[in-house]
């Protein structure tokens, strides 16, 4: 074997790893990051109930929940419901959507 072979399967070798660790970091972010963004979501949304437990229910007053950890999207998929204003979203104590999300979560 010479060495210009053997340096072509080698270069082959690498390549095929790196294509292998591309596909594996792929699946892991598209399976596992968002389980773990909906994780952090519902973190921030019981974080909500929380607080309208203290302004005391029913409430009509909105808590402010961070978008950087919770969209309105992955919050329906929860089961809640965001109102989407600037660069936060407005849980809304009097819905009844989070008024459920909230008592599923013992939070009454």
């Amino acid at each position: 074997m010479s060495k210009g072979v053997a340096i072509d399967k080698v270069i082959l070798l690498l390549l095929g790893i790196i294509v292998l660790a591309l596909i594996g970091y792929l699946l892991y972010t598209t399976f596992v990051g968002a389980g773990s963004a909906q994780r952090i979501c519902e973190a921030a949304l019981v974080s909500a109930c929380g607080q309208c437990k203290l302004l005391g229910w029913p409430n009509t007053q909105d808590v402010k929940v961070s978008l950087t950890a919770c969209r309105a999207d992955v919050a329906s998929q929860l089961g809640a419901y965001l109102t989407v204003s600037g660069e936060t979203g407005i849980f809304n104590c009097a819905n009844e959507e989070n008024k459920k999300f909230c008592r599923l979560r013992g939070i009454q």
